[in-house]
């Protein structure tokens, strides 16, 4: 069984036989590849937990995570960490359905919003790939 955890740690001691498990993000592979999962058709579960925009695009916190003005301190740490340079919604909505449609259970845990406004206003808990899955 193969388990995607995105923006949540699962803990260096866990282990269970026949289970692999990869805590990445949703950015996308020609960008950042040692921090993007997959393609998620590939998985059998995935655990989305967006309680950052850092966690969404690289699995794991960094030190942008907790300011309010996160998507700009990211650009401005590297002008490709730009969300929409980051992140291809129609593709991670695509790889979601068809994770679906393969039997993969997908479970998207709730996180207080983090409004932030960066050419138009974007909030993590209507995360950029889960319209499509969610209809």
């Amino acid at each position: 069984m193969r388990i995607l955890t995105v923006g949540l740690d699962h803990g260096a001691d866990f282990a269970l036989e026949g289970v692999d498990v990869e805590t990445l993000g949703l950015c996308r592979a020609e960008v950042d590849a040692d921090r993007a999962a997959f393609p998620l058709y590939e998985y059998d579960a995935i655990i989305i937990n967006p309680q950052s925009f850092s966690r969404f695009l690289f699995g794991a916190p960094t030190e942008h995570s907790a300011l309010d003005t996160e998507l700009f301190s990211l650009k401005r740490e590297k002008d490709a960490y730009d969300i929409d340079s980051r992140f291809d919604q129609a593709v991670r909505e695509t790889e979601l359905v068809a994770a679906i449609e393969r039997g993969a259970t997908v479970v998207w845990c709730l996180s207080p919003s983090r409004r932030q406004n960066m050419f138009g206003y974007r909030e993590m808990f209507r995360s950029p790939a889960a319209s499509k899955p969610a209809r």
